[in-house]
């Protein structure tokens, strides 16, 4: 799975796991073009990550809406506005993934749509990033499920910006040879009520622990 789905998959695996227990699950955690190079190579069995690339041999079912989010300090002023226009964000710094990842490349094109060069800071995790823009290096572009704990809990605020459009999570396999039976029942699975009620219930869990602790 791509590092932006950490905070969506362990839901799954446990209402997977429940339903096939037979099976064994082994999890790797790559930015989008270790993902995507690993299910061509039939190094791994499926992802869960963002659209794949065009051209790509891939059988693709998407299950869960991918909201972005623009993250910036709990305390930044823009976040009281109605709205932000872009050029307002010229002079802030970026912080960005790694090559390969494609938060990264999110990042660049709306960078690049809204005629934007600021200083970029490069960071090595979505987890350096939100703890880099909690402390005020910068602002950054990220999947709002990568962040909904701290969202909740008043730990970060968002830019009212527009030109972020809607992404969704999709489930790959490869489109190249058989399909293991234990695939086509993770692949039912993710896409199952089940499955989205699971996530739901997660949701609901980590604000209500997002809620008490800012009540502490």
């Amino acid at each position: 799975m791509t590092t932006a789905a950490e905070r969506i998959l362990p839901p799954l695996l446990l209402g997977f796991a429940r339903r096939a227990p037979e099976v064994r699950i082994a999890v790797e955690v790559g930015n989008r073009d270790v993902v995507f190079r690993r299910l061509a190579d039939h190094d791994a069995d499926v992802a869960i990550a963002g659209r794949s690339p065009q051209g790509s041999e891939l059988h693709s079912e998407p299950f869960l809406e991918n909201t972005m989010a623009l993250i910036a300090p709990a305390d930044d002023p823009l976040a009281l506005r109605d709205d932000v226009r872009s050029p307002e964000l010229a002079d802030r710094t970026w912080l960005l993934r790694e090559k390969g990842s494609g938060t990264r490349a999110f990042n660049e094109a709306f960078l690049a749509r809204h005629e934007l060069h600021p200083r970029i800071l490069t960071l090595g995790s979505n987890g350096a990033i939100v703890e880099g823009v909690r402390a005020g290096l910068g602002v950054s572009v990220v999947s709002r499920v990568t962040v909904a704990l701290e969202l909740d809990a008043g730990l970060l605020s968002t830019l009212p910006v527009a030109g972020l459009p809607e992404r969704r999570w999709y489930a790959h396999r490869s489109s190249v040879g058989p399909v293991r039976p234990s695939v086509e029942t993770w692949l039912a699975y993710v896409g199952s009520t089940d499955a989205r009620d699971a996530l739901l219930a997660a949701r609901r869990a980590r604000t209500d622990v997002a809620r008490a602790e800012a009540e502490s």
